[in-house]
C-alpha cells in the first residue's frame, strides 16, 4: 500500500530534481525517474494495481534505485536549494 511517507519521499525527490530540470541539467537517472513514476501511475490508475505491485513491476523496467546507485558512486550532485 502506498503510504504518506512514500508520497513525501517522492515529492522530495521531485522538488530536488525539478531545480535541475529548470537549470537545464538532466541526468540519465532523472529520465529513468520520470519514466518510473509515469509507469507506476499508469499501473495504479488505469489497471488498478496496488502501489506495492505497481512498484515491483515498474522496478523491473525502470529501476531508479539502481540508476542512482544507492552507494552514491554515480549519484549526481544535489542541486543547490
Amino acid at each position: 500500500m502506498f503510504t504518506h511517507f512514500m508520497y513525501d519521499m517522492v515529492c522530495m525527490i521531485w522538488q530536488d530534481r525539478s531545480k535541475g530540470f529548470l537549470a537545464g541539467k538532466l541526468y540519465e537517472c532523472d529520465i529513468i525517474l520520470i519514466k518510473h513514476e509515469r509507469l507506476e501511475y499508469e499501473l495504479m490508475n488505469r489497471y488498478k494495481y496496488y502501489y506495492d505491485e505497481a512498484h515491483r513491476i515498474t522496478e523491473r523496467k525502470y529501476n531508479y534505485s539502481k540508476a542512482v546507485n544507492l552507494n552514491g558512486k554515480n549519484r549526481p550532485d544535489k542541486v543547490d536549494r
